[in-house]
C-alpha cells in the first residue's frame, strides 16, 4: 500500500477519535527526565545499530522518547512529531511489502 493510501487510512481513523476535539492540554515535553530518556533511548538505538540488531520498535522508542525530550510549544516539537508520524508510515508500508 502507497504511503498516500496509508495517510488517508490515518486521516479516516482521526476523524473517528473524537475525544480529541478541541482538546488544549499542555504539551507535557521537555522535562529533564525526558531528556535523560531520550539519551539512553539513542544509546540503545546505537549499540543495536552496531550490532545490525536494531528493530522498527526500538526505533519507535527513540523517536517518541526525542519528541518527548523537545521544549513545549516549540519548531521542534512539531518538527518531531512529523518525523515520528513519517517513521510510522514508513513502518505501515514495511509490514504492508511484507504481506506481498
Amino acid at each position: 500500500m502507497s504511503a498516500v493510501a496509508i495517510l488517508g487510512e490515518v486521516l479516516q481513523t482521526r476523524h473517528d477519535l473524537t475525544k480529541f476535539d478541541g482538546v488544549d492540554a499542555p504539551d507535557g515535553t521537555g522535562t529533564p527526565s525526558a531528556v535523560r530518556a531520550a539519551e539512553r533511548e539513542r544509546c540503545i538505538s546505537d549499540a543495536l545499530k552496531g550490532r545490525h540488531a536494531l528493530t522498527w520498535s526500538q526505533v519507535l522508542r527513540e523517536c517518541a522518547a526525542d519528541t518527548e525530550a523537545a521544549p513545549p510549544d516549540s519548531p521542534r516539537l512539531r518538527r518531531d512529531l512529523i518525523i515520528t508520524a513519517a517513521f510510522l508510515v514508513a513502518w505501515v508500508e514495511a509490514i504492508d511489502r511484507r504481506k506481498s
